[in-house]
């Protein structure tokens, strides 16, 4: 398997897994801001 291929597999899954935890962590404020306001 070519390095270059693993090397664009792994920074694509980070830059997913990023994406899911920018999400998450959006998501966890909004949640938490709606109950205070609540």
């Amino acid at each position: 398997m070519p390095e270059r291929k693993v090397n664009s597999r792994v920074s694509f899954d980070r830059m997913v897994i990023g994406s899911v935890k920018a999400v998450l962590f959006g998501l966890t404020i909004a949640l938490h801001q709606y109950k205070t306001h609540a």
